[in-house]
């Protein structure tokens, strides 16, 4: 009897891997970005300043591995590092606790450490609402302890009889302590920057996840950045979608917002991740390096063939990392090794859903629609280098045919094309129609992709 793995067959979603505990950075680096990290770094040591960089990327292309990455090197090299998953703290009510917390966790063994609580606590509690200082108040009474916040005590027992008069006493609180707050904020920004100039290099605190966050924090945290933490030798990086973080301004301050120009004040440097996409169909192309690992990941071997294949739909489609690993999955599940075609199909099934579902239901539109499209790939591949555009060609002749256009000539390139359609099957596989029926059927998958 086959053992338990043998009788499930493998796995269909992949272990997420830890990324809080990297012992050598950039292992498995498939798209070769350590260099990229190392460029990086070079520019830190410009930045004696201060800066807020924004790594920008779509969702689904490497962004927190490359993050995660690049701040393990850094500490490495002897850097203070800091590292904010917001998305996760986003239920925090202020981000400047949040920034505030993850540098003083780099103050420990510093001298400096509960000067900087003492005076983060200071700005904290003047940005702390009214009604939440009235409730912490509150609460501090029914413990039997001093009042946490005692500024506006006065004030509040006074409003329970007289609004007016709790007003202009609030009014007058507010005018007596708001230079107490402007030194508050000075005091702080000074003892940060007394532990950011201690050493030779910046810290850099990187934030990742911004653009996943509630709109009202994710603003809030690039504000917070700009009016208290910016002091000479702390970088800022932070890992998101830009376009995504413009939409969140766009939420919290109206849809007629230049949320692009708004943006841009905050920012020093905006850099994007490079998506490493070329016509190389080759099994050492960083594309093909990565089908390759995935699909081992999935106990798949000798896959050389459909690793090239996916690379070079990758580019001509303009798949994501995200959509590579969902594709190899939907090549499992298939359970068919017709490399060109099902590379083909499955990228049509994950960027061409509406196009799919006409092909699966053998509307009439449907091939018209498929052969356009391998008319645009193709189209586009004539203006790139490597293998690309050979493969392009193969997929327009066969999108024609498919599409109707069934000429003796077309039927033999087709035919002289058999096997990078379908790989060593190429000789016992059905006619051309009849294959890609049966490609199209094979990912009719009840699964979420």
């Amino acid at each position: 009897m086959s053992d338990d793995t043998t009788l499930r067959g493998p796995a269909l979603t992949l272990p997420v891997a830890d990324l809080t505990s990297i012992t050598t950075p950039f292992e498995g680096d498939l798209l070769q970005r350590a260099k990229l990290a190392e460029q990086l770094t070079g520019y830190l040591g410009r930045l004696r300043y201060g800066a807020v960089i924004a790594l920008d990327a779509p969702w689904g292309e490497g962004k927190s591995w490359f993050a995660r990455h690049w701040a393990a090197q850094l500490k490495a090299l002897q850097y203070r590092v800091g590292f904010i998953d917001a998305f996760q703290e986003d239920y925090t009510e202020d981000p400047f606790v949040l920034l505030a917390s993850e540098i003083r966790q780099l103050c420990q063994g510093s001298g400096l450490a509960q000067r900087l609580t003492t005076k983060a606590a200071a700005v904290g509690s003047a940005l702390m609402p009214l009604a939440v200082k009235a409730t912490v108040n509150g609460l501090g009474k029914l413990m039997g302890t001093s009042d946490v916040v005692d500024q506006f005590q006065d004030s509040y027992d006074k409003a329970l009889d007289k609004s007016a008069e709790f007003a202009q006493e609030w009014t007058k609180k507010r005018l007596e302590s708001h230079k107490a707050e402007k030194e508050s904020v000075v005091g702080f920004r000074r003892t940060l920057e007394d532990f950011t100039t201690e050493g030779d290099t910046p810290t850099v605190i990187f934030i990742d996840e911004l653009d996943r966050c509630r709109p009202a924090f994710a603003v809030s945290m690039i504000e917070r950045i700009k009016h208290f933490f910016e002091v000479p030798n702390l970088v800022f990086v932070l890992v998101m979608n830009r376009s995504q973080l413009e939409k969140a301004i766009c939420g919290v301050y109206g849809a007629e917002t230049d949320a692009a120009a708004y943006l841009g004040k905050f920012l020093h440097l905006s850099l994007r991740l490079p998506k490493q996409r070329t016509g190389d169909m080759s099994p050492g192309a960083p594309i093909s390096a990565f089908v390759r690992s995935t699909l081992a990941r999935y106990n798949i071997a000798n896959s050389d063939n459909f690793a090239g294949c996916l690379a070079a739909m990758a580019v001509l489609a303009n798949l994501s990392l995200r959509d590579i690993e969902r594709a190899c999955a939907l090549y499992v599940l298939a359970g068919l090794g017709w490399n060109g075609l099902m590379a083909c199909l499955i990228t049509i099934r994950i960027k061409h859903q509406e196009l799919y579902e006409a092909l699966r239901d053998e509307a009439e539109t449907g091939r018209a629609t498929f052969g356009n499209l391998t008319t645009e790939w193709y189209k586009f591949a004539q203006r790139q280098r490597g293998g690309l555009e050979r493969f392009a060609q193969v997929l327009f002749a066969y999108g024609q045919y498919v599409a109707g256009t069934q000429t003796p000539e077309l039927k033999q390139q087709v035919n002289d094309s058999r096997s990078m359609l379908f790989g060593d099957d190429w000789t016992v596989t059905p006619s051309e129609l009849e294959s890609f029926q049966r490609g199209i059927r094979a990912l009719d998958l009840d699964v979420a992709i």
